[in-house]
């Protein structure tokens, strides 16, 4: 990153105390985008059509780029591959899933890709979490949920890279 779009000191530190407490919340959503030289990539995985439909349109008014769109889990593999985008939101019930295999390999080939695990089952989201994904969305859910849900992992991502990037003070 260069001076332009780097974290200051200050906005680095209080990111790491944040994350150490617990708090990914920080950051504002304009504040991150502002330090981005390029919008967040987000795959769409789910093989409901208004789902995806709902989730794209979202993410275009809130300055995302959605990197693709998958129907399944056939198509949904290769795309992770070819496009690596930032976030994954990944429907748990897509057909002939297997989330818990997927984020552990993933965690494995490409730490760096957040996923977003979206279920009717709310008894999902410490599976999810425990399996390795960043974050959790009931269905049926609010912009609202998923704007604050996307930003909060997003905000946690960019951190992340920032202290894996950040040479160590020796």
């Amino acid at each position: 990153m260069n001076a332009n779009t780097a974290l200051t000191d200050n906005q680095y530190k209080a990111g790491v105390d944040d994350i150490k407490k617990g708090n990914g919340n920080h950051f504002n959503r304009d504040l991150m985008l502002n330090q981005s030289a390029t919008p967040t990539s987000v795959l769409i995985a789910d093989g409901n059509i208004a789902t995806r439909s709902i989730l794209r349109d979202l993410l275009h008014q809130q300055a995302y780029e959605v990197a693709g769109e998958a129907t399944g889990w056939g198509n949904f593999l290769p795309m992770v591959k070819r496009l690596k985008p930032d976030i994954i939101c990944l429907d748990q019930s897509m057909p002939g899933a297997d989330i818990s295999h997927f984020l552990r390999d993933l965690q494995t080939t490409n730490p760096e890709i957040a996923v977003v695990i979206m279920s009717v089952d709310p008894a999902t989201h410490s599976k999810a979490v425990e399996a390795g994904a960043a974050g959790f969305l009931e269905k049926p859910f609010s912009q609202v949920k998923v704007i604050e849900e996307l930003t909060r992992v997003d905000q946690a991502r960019r951190l992340l890279h920032e202290i894996r990037v950040r040479p160590t003070d020796t």
